[in-house]
C-alpha cells in the first residue's frame, strides 16, 4: 500500500528535475498521463526528463509540480498521492465528457 505522503528531501533546488521524475515514477503516471493532464503532447513530457527540465520554462516546471502535487516546502519537495489521484479523476470525468 502507498502512503498518501511521500518527501523526497533534495537540496540544492538544481535537484529538483530528478526529484520531479521520480515523483511521476512514484505516482505511477506515465510520461503520457502527464502529458494528458497538462494539455500538451508526450513528446514535450520526454522532452522535459530526457534534458533534466533545461528546456522547461519556470512556469511548465511549475505547472508540472502543480499536476504531481509536489509542493515545495523551504528544502523539502512534498509529493501529495492524494492530490495526484484528484487531478487524474478530474481529468479522467472531463475528458469522458468530452
Amino acid at each position: 500500500m502507498r502512503c498518501s505522503l511521500f518527501f523526497i528531501y533534495k537540496h540544492p533546488l538544481n535537484k529538483l528535475p530528478n526529484a520531479l521524475i521520480k515523483a511521476r515514477i512514484a505516482a505511477q503516471i506515465s510520461q503520457q498521463e502527464l502529458a494528458d493532464i497538462l494539455g500538451i503532447h508526450e513528446q514535450r513530457v520526454k522532452e522535459y526528463e530526457d534534458t533534466d527540465y533545461q528546456c522547461a520554462s519556470f512556469v511548465e516546471i511549475l505547472e508540472v509540480s502543480t499536476a504531481l502535487g509536489v509542493q515545495f516546502e523551504i528544502a523539502t519537495v512534498q509529493v501529495d498521492f492524494a492530490e495526484i489521484e484528484a487531478v487524474k479523476k478530474a481529468w479522467t470525468n472531463g475528458a469522458k465528457k468530452n
